[in-house]
């Protein structure tokens, strides 16, 4: 397992994972361990996944799925679902169908937090097709969930249902579950995404019209993205906040908050380089500055 999931950090980190995970499982076949083949089959087959290598990933959650129905065995039937529902795409209609089920073992098991871990990974598969109204349907039942179990981490699900909601233009709703996201992560302290948070917040006070609240929000975002330059919210809050001048008319105070933000901060990979010299491209045509325009359009390209 730590080989298997810091793939990535180093070359021969997955290698080093199938010769562990092969170990294990002959270790378990020679001691006759049925729980333990399980689990190593289970590794082997996220193994394979991550290796692309998906009809030999497949076989192996077959293996483990088929054995645990035969012994009727609910956990590790559940357990194993749960598994491989990560391994396949979205887009693979098998993956709907085993959350479902794993689902509703863990509520016959009861087991609450099991349950609304693989909710969630369904809402995700809903919400990525574009089943956005049943995708939001169903985050407030996880949500119902959370509470009902005294889960106290619920402003990562509230500030989703405020963001949805503010894409539905549904303005009142996403304004509530705004608010109640950032005081939930104040009440528990939890400011390791506070910026993207801030900035969720102060993108409902702009579509409302709120531009000076919008603004002191973007501002408090753009100080907490200071701290926590890798959590990804600190270009897109500054960049909120520089539209947000902009739409008042404010274009020069814009741009000179801007340059001054990029000199100091200079945006590091393609996507932030990119709303950075859109944004600046934008604000110089507003105020006729045809040629710098130009410019920074071309740098967006």
């Amino acid at each position: 397992s730590y080989y298997l999931f810091k793939t990535g950090t180093k070359a021969n980190d997955l290698q080093n994972a199938f010769t562990s995970i092969n170990e294990a499982l002959k270790e378990s076949n020679k001691i006759k361990d049925k729980k333990l083949q399980q689990q190593s089959l289970l590794l082997l087959g996220k193994y394979y996944a991550q290796a692309s290598r998906f009809p030999e990933s497949k076989n192996c959650f077959i293996k483990v799925i088929k054995e645990c129905r035969k012994q009727n065995d609910l956990k590790s039937l559940a357990d194993a679902l749960a598994s491989e529902a990560p391994c396949l795409s979205n887009s693979d209609p098998e993956k709907e169908i085993i959350l479902n089920e794993a689902i509703k073992l863990y509520t016959q098991l009861n087991l609450p937090e099991k349950k609304i871990e693989n909710h969630m990974r369904l809402i995700t598969v809903h919400y990525g097709k574009g089943n956005v109204k049943l995708a939001l349907k169903e985050f407030y039942q996880s949500l119902y969930d959370q509470r009902k179990i005294g889960f106290k981490h619920t402003h990562f699900t509230e500030a989703t249902i405020s963001y949805i909601e503010l894409f539905l233009y549904n303005t009142k709703s996403a304004l509530h579950y705004a608010l109640k996201s950032i005081k939930t992560m104040e009440t528990i302290q939890d400011y390791n995404f506070a910026d993207i948070f801030y900035l969720r917040f102060g993108n409902v006070y702009l579509t409302l019209g709120h531009y000076e609240e919008a603004l002191d929000i973007y501002k408090k975002s753009v100080e907490i993205g200071h701290q926590n330059m890798n959590s990804g919210g600190f270009y897109r809050s500054y960049v909120s906040l520089v539209l947000a001048m902009s739409s008042k008319g404010k274009n020069q105070e814009a741009i000179n908050y801007l340059n001054t933000m990029t000199a100091d901060y200079p945006p590091v990979d393609l996507f932030d380089k990119m709303i950075v010299n859109s944004t600046k491209a934008n604000c110089y045509a507003q105020i006729n500055n045809f040629a710098l325009a130009e410019k920074y359009f071309k740098k967006m390209d």
